[in-house]
């Protein structure tokens, strides 16, 4: 007795370790999704009007979304991917000033929930180029 008490006094008392588990049993995905932009490059220049955004976005139990941002705020989201992974999304930036920064972002969640991100920056082209 005395012997359990030095050893939880030391210790402290016993954890039992657990792997955690989905619905169906299966160990839990917490493995992150890859994403990464492939238009436009960072560093572009972009048209003050529509502007596709187009993403990769990979994992391996899969995608449940994409979402896009510009400037820190989330302008609209892709859950279905046009093959090959694609995902994307038209940003309209009629209003954005010639030669105007801004940061395009975006966030691919997989099914589990976990998620990544990828980010570019742009600059509005001027007016005559």
């Amino acid at each position: 007795m005395r012997r359990a008490l030095l050893l939880l006094v030391l210790f402290g008392p016993p954890v039992l370790a657990s792997c955690s588990r989905d619905k169906a049993g299966n160990p839990a995905d917490t493995t992150d999704p890859q994403v990464v932009i492939l238009v436009p490059e960072n560093g572009a220049e972009v048209i003050a009007g529509d502007n596709p955004i187009w993403a990769r976005a990979t994992d391996d139990h899969g995608i449940a979304k994409v979402e896009f941002y510009v400037d820190g705020g989330k302008i609209g989201e892709d859950t279905t991917s046009g093959g090959g992974n694609a995902y994307d999304y038209i940003w309209n930036a009629a209003g954005a000033s010639p030669g105007s920064a801004h940061t395009i972002r975006v966030r691919a969640v997989d099914t589990s929930g976990n998620d990544a991100e990828a980010s570019i920056a742009v600059t509005i082209l001027h007016a005559g180029r």
